[in-house]
């Protein structure tokens, strides 16, 4: 699903929005994210987090998930698969973006 994300961050880009990704790898499996990465073409910030920190501060159960924030760093929408009655596309995500952009 990552080259998705990278779509969004193409297609986004030069409209103000920044994409960002985080990897929950273990710090040795480093230098394999970063050659996913350098093969996704992934020019965007990307981070490496622990699990732990990452999930508890954001209430994750699983990934992917997607999430939208504001320019003052409010969360606007949360796309993720908690619920299996509602699983989120990247469409969705697009279709968002493009109705908040206005476009």
């Amino acid at each position: 699903e990552f080259p998705k994300l990278v779509a969004l961050h193409r297609k986004y880009k030069d409209r103000g929005v920044v994409v960002m990704s985080v990897s929950i790898d273990e710090p040795k499996d480093e230098p394999r994210a970063l050659e996913f990465l350098r093969r996704q073409e992934a020019d965007f910030p990307n981070f490496l987090l622990s699990y732990e920190d990452w999930t508890e501060r954001w209430n994750i159960k699983g990934i992917p998930i997607v999430l939208l924030f504001d320019k003052e760093g409010k969360l606007l929408k949360r796309f993720d698969r908690d619920d299996p009655d509602k699983q989120f596309t990247y469409e969705d995500v697009d279709r968002y973006l493009a109705k908040l952009l206005g476009s």
